[in-house]
């Protein structure tokens, strides 16, 4: 859920945030490099969501999407699973969940 949040600040507060917590492996498909990090932030852009391949937990899956505020991303929304092909196949639904709660946060800032 932390890269749907990151593909869309800045590069350099996504440097900051690195610098200042590090990139600690989890599992082998832990990213640990701020290079890799970039490639998948730029995949997210892409196609509106976050995979996460069992990077956090071994046999743990998940698909993310942004949830943006007036002033840009406040949260991200996510679902986690034991299967990686189930789990993608939601990816459009978390979108537009993600997409749903924008907008009604867009229409109660006012």
């Amino acid at each position: 859920m932390g890269k749907a949040l990151l593909a869309y600040l800045p590069d350099d507060q996504v440097e900051a945030l690195i610098e200042a917590q590090g990139m600690k492996a989890y599992t082998s498909n832990t990213i640990v490099s701020l290079k890799q990090l970039k490639k998948e932030l730029s995949a997210v852009c892409k196609n509106g969501f976050a995979v996460s391949n069992a990077e956090h937990v071994l046999g743990l899956y998940a698909v993310a999407a942004m949830v943006r505020g007036e002033s840009g991303p406040v949260a991200s929304l996510g679902l986690l699973g034991r299967d990686l092909e189930s789990i993608l196949a939601t990816s459009d639904k978390v979108c537009q969940i993600a997409e749903a709660i924008s907008h009604r946060i867009d229409r109660s800032d006012g």
